[in-house]
């Protein structure tokens, strides 16, 4: 998926009272980055994503410009099988992690 497919993607599923609420209980970051996705939708998306197997590419651009695209990150990588391949890629992540919900 590249990266105007996926921003269409993630703006058709915002939700904006679940943004302001985000935006509320995540102090620390920018609430321009915010979109507004639901946390099952992303994990829809980043299980699609890797049964497509098109995810190295988008794990490899970082910095990311938004959460959700962070949250995307995180749910792709833990959905890893290959054990080597996930902790590289975990380690290429985490410098990148600035809030506690991408870290949780």
């Amino acid at each position: 998926m590249n990266k105007a497919d996926l921003f269409r993607k993630l703006y058709d599923l915002q939700d904006l009272k679940y943004r302001d609420m985000q935006i509320k209980i995540i102090p620390t970051i920018n609430p321009e980055s915010v979109i507004g996705v639901r946390t099952p939708e992303l994990k829809s998306m980043a299980k699609d994503i890797l049964k497509d197997g098109n995810y190295k590419e988008f794990l490899e651009e970082l910095p990311h410009r938004y959460f959700e695209e962070n949250q995307l990150q995180a749910f792709i990588i833990s959905g890893i099988k290959d054990l080597n391949e996930c902790m590289e890629y975990l380690e290429i992540f985490l410098p990148y992690v600035d809030n506690w919900a991408t870290c949780d």
